[in-house]
């Protein structure tokens, strides 16, 4: 699956719930930081600290859970996609 467009996705989706730029820039650190995450380990820290950062907005949680995390997080977070050779291509986003 592409990061660029999951992304994309997450954000718009946050958008819908916070306006404050502070709150938007902690939790997209705390996304970008999940989605990156370079061993298992390490993601289940950063989902739990995306937890705590967005615990004011229970509903996008819900919603990033359920829609990419439990279904998805094989296909786009590094600490399992690493795992096969994709020649660092991880977007299908042509621009």
């Amino acid at each position: 699956m592409c990061q660029f467009h999951i992304d994309k996705n997450v954000k718009a989706k946050f958008k819908t719930y916070v306006t404050p730029k502070e709150a938007w820039d902690q939790v997209m650190d705390a996304w970008g930081s999940v989605m990156n995450s370079p061993i298992e380990s390490d993601y289940e820290d950063y989902v739990t600290k995306f937890d705590v950062v967005c615990e004011s907005w229970c509903e996008f949680i819900k919603y990033v859970k359920d829609t990419w995390l439990i279904s998805h997080k094989a296909k786009f977070v590094k600490t399992w996609t690493d795992k096969f050779m994709y020649l660092g291509n991880t977007t299908t986003n042509m621009y």
